[in-house]
């Protein structure tokens, strides 16, 4: 979510193959797929159609949350 978050405050949306090229650890498309869909589920993301691409796009939902934050 950090990457997606800090490139749409550059003005760039991505889609999931540029999220992947842009994850510093090896991940599968299915996972990242998988990672996606829960962030969707949960209200933080979404998909948009644009032509022939989908972008992600982050909700006004994004929660912040630290390691051993109460929530």
């Amino acid at each position: 979510m950090g990457i997606i978050l800090r490139e749409v405050g550059q003005g760039r949306f991505l889609s999931i193959k540029e999220l992947h090229e842009m994850i510093s650890y090896s991940a599968s498309y299915g996972a990242i797929r998988i990672s996606v869909r829960w962030l969707e589920r949960q209200g933080m993301l979404e998909r948009r159609q644009v032509g022939r691409n989908t972008i992600l796009v982050p909700t006004k939902r994004i929660r912040l949350v630290s390691p051993g934050a109460v929530n």
